[in-house]
């Protein structure tokens, strides 16, 4: 009698086990319809979920085909997981420019803000920072201005998730605040100039209805017809950009913009939905050392840091 429950407890969890794998080899396809509907394009945050399921597939199911299929789907996720590089070619000289970037969401309803620009002090006291705070409201600020008043550029200051403001000891060119759609002045972005670097901090809204994944998906594309147009070959595009690397509005984006990744995709950098979608990305990749950014702890934000020294020409 216990060997016959035993039995169905096994089977009983094996086919859910199996229900899983399957949903997840749905849920990617759906992922992938991303710019036919909205809702499809919330599917494709999750790939790391996924690649679990598939795994599981593997093992769960006793038919040599289907367990080739998900060794299949297990390598092409592990393949589009993967840290993008541009290989650039060899030269004989290294780029002798360098700034040391930080994109981060430091959280309007944070507890403890001095005690976060505290652990921030380092990285203020370094003279080639690039610092790009995001949901920077009236509290911040405050705090930040007691110590570091002298590196603030611009900004906009909002007790919402959509302040934002540019700080950096280095002498910018240009500074300004501008809107990626023209009559809404809700979800602004940064763009600034040094020398021959041009810096764009962006932080869309989030895609929680049809409406504003439709604000996103298109102050995306219309910033990335602008990066695009950039004629300068140092760029950088640095924020939360409330969308993964698998979306394929995020492929949209880095193509247009003529920009690329720097971080590992697996890496969580929000930690409500455990999904990555804080990104540094530049025009050609040039790092001292080859291997992109540098994902921060979560320490009093929902969001972690991302440091990424840029060297440019």
């Amino acid at each position: 009698m216990k060997k016959n429950n035993k039995h169905k407890i096994i089977a009983g969890i094996k086919k859910r086990l199996r229900i899983i794998a399957i949903l997840s080899v749905a849920a990617f396809v759906l992922g992938k319809l991303g710019k036919i509907y909205w809702i499809f394009d919330l599917f494709s945050h999750f790939t790391w979920l996924y690649l679990i399921g598939s795994v599981v597939g593997i093992f769960v199911f006793k038919r040599i085909i289907i367990k080739v299929l998900f060794c299949a789907m297990v390598l092409s996720l592990l393949y589009i997981s993967m840290k993008p590089m541009q290989f650039v070619q060899s030269r004989k000289d290294w780029p002798q420019n360098q700034v040391n970037l930080v994109s981060y969401n430091l959280s309007f309803d944070h507890n403890e803000k001095m005690k976060e620009l505290i652990k921030l002090e380092a990285e203020m006291s370094d003279p080639n920072l690039v610092l790009f705070a995001i949901e920077y409201g009236s509290e911040w600020d405050d705090v930040f201005k007691l110590k570091y008043k002298n590196l603030y550029q611009c900004g906009k200051t909002d007790d919402s998730p959509f302040g934002l403001a540019l700080y950096s000891p280095l002498k910018f060119d240009r500074c300004e605040v501008l809107y990626p759609m023209k009559g809404l002045k809700q979800y602004p972005y940064v763009r600034a100039e040094y020398q021959e670097l041009v810096i764009y901090g962006i932080h869309p809204p989030p895609p929680i209805n049809a409406e504003l994944a439709n604000i996103r998906d298109e102050s995306l594309m219309n910033l990335a017809v602008q990066i695009g147009n950039e004629k300068s070959n140092a760029v950088v595009v640095m924020g939360d950009f409330n969308i993964s690397p698998y979306s394929p509005v995020f492929k949209d984006f880095v193509s247009v913009a003529r920009v690329f990744e720097t971080k590992n995709r697996l890496i969580p950098t929000w930690s409500l939905g455990l999904i990555n979608i804080d990104h540094i990305l530049v025009r050609n990749l040039e790092f001292s050392e080859m291997d992109g950014s540098r994902i921060g702890w979560w320490r009093g934000s929902d969001h972690r840091p991302i440091f990424l020294n840029y060297r440019y020409y």
